[in-house]
């Protein structure tokens, strides 16, 4: 009988050993597996919105890469739009004006999705600062002026050459904070040599000296025609003070031109972007093997009486 009971509470042992292997025990709630939650994404591009999905969770880089999301590089706004006209793509915003997103609600590649969201591309102009060695991308919005101008930092009065910072210019025309942009802008810092004389400060290059040359009517004489430029109209009088081996000339012009003909037109603006009017003055038929040093100089008269001379010119005929 002894036998018989151990051998029975053996055999219980075992079947003990054999459930507790075969049936697993599970901490709470480790049995479950929960689906991510989805949200809607309404993309507005245009007159349509198009729909997206993303789990909660996601950022809105994975969200739009899995959706094949992308917005055009610039806005379309017509075929005949010229290109500095083309807003650019600055990002994502949940806020809009219109189908238009706004700076206020701008969202990044790294938010976190926990909700539905409307998102619109957002659209800016973009103004570029050059100077020096600097250039400085600024978003700006419509029919803002160039507050930027007076926010930069570090640019040189004086640049390596020893010219003088003159101000902000673009396509040739000076700008200020006050500018309103209507488009993209390339915005350069000019330097430039200047004279101040009283209120007014000239530009030396706008009153250097240029020279062409031509056949005279004769033998060994040529036609010389001296070219400088001025920024106004408000001067007494611009000569060319002309040296013929150490007997100086004053010749008086009195007329100015906006361009210079020939072959093609050349504003006066092809001098320096400061000049407004050419001024020029013509020799002809003079000896060209009868002098050995021939020079020139442009001197502008101001309205009170005051003279300015611009750099001297060595002119020198071919051959």
């Amino acid at each position: 009988m002894k036998l018989k009971l151990i051998k029975l509470a053996s055999v219980l042992m075992v079947l003990s050993m054999v459930f507790a292997l075969a049936i697993p025990v599970f901490a709470e709630g480790e049995a479950t597996e929960v689906e991510p939650t989805t949200y809607a994404l309404y993309i507005h591009m245009g007159p349509g919105v198009m729909p997206a999905y993303a789990n909660e969770g996601d950022t809105l880089g994975v969200a739009l890469q899995k959706n094949l999301v992308s917005a055009p590089p610039v806005e379309f706004v017509g075929d005949d739009t010229p290109e500095d006209q083309l807003r650019k793509f600055q990002g994502w915003s949940t806020t809009s004006n219109g189908n238009k997103g706004t700076s206020e609600g701008l969202v990044d590649n790294d938010t976190v999705i926990t909700a539905e969201m409307d998102l619109y591309p957002v659209y800016s102009y973009e103004v570029t600062l050059h100077y020096g060695p600097m250039t400085v991308i600024y978003v700006v919005g419509e029919n803002e002026t160039l507050w930027v101008l007076d926010t930069v930092k570090g640019v040189p009065f004086v640049d390596d050459e020893g010219r003088e910072f003159q101000g902000w210019y673009c396509h040739g025309e000076k700008v200020t904070s006050e500018t309103v942009v209507t488009g993209n802008m390339d915005v350069y810092a000019k330097y430039a040599s200047t004279i101040t004389v009283g209120d007014k400060v000239l530009n030396k290059k706008m009153i250097d000296v240029k020279y062409q040359l031509a056949e005279g009517d004769f033998e060994n004489t040529a036609d010389i025609r001296f070219v400088t430029s001025i920024d106004d109209l408000n001067y007494n009088s611009v000569s060319f003070k002309v040296s013929l081996d150490g007997t100086v000339y004053t010749l008086t012009s009195h007329k100015a031109y906006t361009a210079l003909s020939g072959e093609e037109k050349t504003p006066a603006q092809a001098f320096v972007a400061d000049s407004q009017y050419f001024v020029a003055y013509t020799i002809t038929n003079l000896p060209t093997d009868l002098y050995e040093e021939i020079t020139v100089q442009a001197v502008l008269e101001l309205t009170d009486g005051t003279t300015v001379e611009g750099t001297v010119c060595t002119v020198e005929f071919n051959g």
